[in-house]
């Protein structure tokens, strides 16, 4: 695929499984190192502790690297590199997420908030 090429989508569909690869490497890129530097500095400085700090980064990145598992296996289902554990791995996650957004609220049960007790603590 050339840079510039109309037809590069139609290369990818068409069973080209670099290009599913170079969709999935630019995915992972743009998700850990583009832009994010900004971010990062924001992030230490307001969470003011490096447990927390590290945790967040680790979170960015392993949610990055979830994603970009699904892009990678997804696409290379239909461009038509077969079916493994891998791919079973990246619908279950897909699923998960999918489950994530969409469940039902549920009203908190255990909450017990005394309005005049609040006043006097002032």
């Amino acid at each position: 695929m050339a840079p510039g090429d109309a037809d590069a989508l139609g290369d990818i569909v068409d069973g080209d499984v670099v290009g599913v690869v170079e969709l999935d490497v630019l995915d992972g890129v743009q998700d850990i190192l583009a832009g994010r530097r900004g971010a990062v500095g924001a992030i230490k400085r307001e969470m003011n502790n490096t447990k927390w700090f590290l945790f967040a980064i680790g979170y960015q990145c392993g949610l990055a690297y979830l994603v970009s598992l699904c892009i990678y296996q997804i696409g290379t289902l239909v461009t038509g590199g077969g079916f493994g554990i891998w791919t079973v791995v990246a619908f279950a996650i897909i699923i998960g997420f999918l489950y994530l957004l969409f469940r039902p609220y549920k009203e908190s049960g255990s909450l017990n908030v005394k309005v005049k007790g609040m006043a006097k603590a002032r």
